[in-house]
């Protein structure tokens, strides 16, 4: 199908006017956010950055709306939170249920139940590459989600952020590079 400039143009610049028609906070961060973003500006500042542009920021949408309250020092890193679709489900509910009843929720599945998958050369299936780099956007369990951590998969894990981007989670850019 094809669009004509104007509806591209469209498509691309009114998410921006929304998000700037926003009504901004009066401090940087909501107050949950603060004592994130006081540590996390020192050891992740693009993560910080990118939260601060993000819609959820704009809104008053914390660090602990999403990654929970356990984690509150360096030594408990551990303990935050890895997002899933029932986190994000909490504020777009039509989303992950649209989610969930499409093709993408079964493709972690799918892969998983492949017999080839499990025959790959580590380094064409290592660290999500190959099929696990477009399939790992499906459903999993809290176990998987855990084994992947512990094996070093970063991203992903948790379905939404297969596709959008940490932090900003912008819809004019959804897809990961």
């Amino acid at each position: 199908m094809k669009l004509s400039l104007e509806r591209l143009l469209v498509a691309a610049v009114l998410p921006i006017f929304a998000l700037l028609a926003l009504p901004r906070s009066s401090s940087a961060a909501p107050a949950d956010a603060d004592k994130c973003v006081e540590c996390h500006t020192k050891t992740t500042p693009n993560v910080v950055n990118d939260w601060k542009l993000s819609k959820h920021a704009t809104v008053g949408i914390g660090c602990e709306a999403c990654h929970g309250s356990d984690h509150t020092s360096a030594g408990d890193a551990a303990k935050a939170k890895i997002p899933t679709p029932e986190t994000c489900g909490q504020c777009h509910a039509d989303r992950v249920a649209q989610f969930k009843k499409g093709k993408h929720a079964i493709a972690w599945a799918a892969m998983e139940a492949m017999p080839t998958i499990h025959y790959q050369p580590m380094s064409m299936t290592e660290g999500m590459k190959g099929c696990g780099g477009c399939h790992k956007i499906g459903l999993k369990s809290p176990d998987q989600i855990a084994t992947l951590a512990k094996s070093g998969v970063r991203f992903g894990n948790a379905s939404c952020d297969s596709c959008h981007t940490r932090h900003t989670f912008s819809q004019t850019r959804p897809h990961q590079v």
